[in-house]
């Protein structure tokens, strides 16, 4: 196995209510598919301006499209929605780290492309 493919791979097992889940983190595909729904909450996020947290509560819907995503269900939205708060954040806060393993360096990063970004976004509407 290729070392990209090992980074690929690579999934966090989280045990929530007895159940093991295989999370992983977002790849940049599906965080870019999320910015067409959730632009203003994930800029912000990404920036710095909010929390994760945050982001959650101004989108619930959000949650539930990255928990099904990151546990390779993209189809189980629905369902993910239903789950307990305390299972969602638990499994959030892994996909979170996984995705966006130094957080700093993404803060640097969003700071220089975010303007260019949200006149895409713009562009666009």
């Amino acid at each position: 196995m290729s070392v990209l493919q090992e980074l690929v791979a690579s999934t966090v097992k989280v045990e929530v209510q007895g159940v093991m889940l295989n999370v992983r983190g977002l790849c940049l595909e599906e965080v870019i598919e999320l910015t067409k729904d959730y632009f203003d909450e994930l800029a912000k996020v990404f920036s710095g301006e909010m929390s994760f947290l945050d982001a959650i509560q101004a989108a619930p819907d959000l949650a539930a499209v990255i928990i099904s995503l990151a546990l390779d269900e993209p189809n189980e939205t629905e369902t993910a929605k239903k789950l307990p708060v305390g299972v969602q954040l638990v499994v959030l806060e892994k996909i979170w780290d996984l995705s966006i393993p130094d957080q700093a360096a993404l803060g640097k990063l969003m700071d220089r492309i975010m303007p260019e970004t949200q006149k895409s976004q713009e562009a666009q509407e």
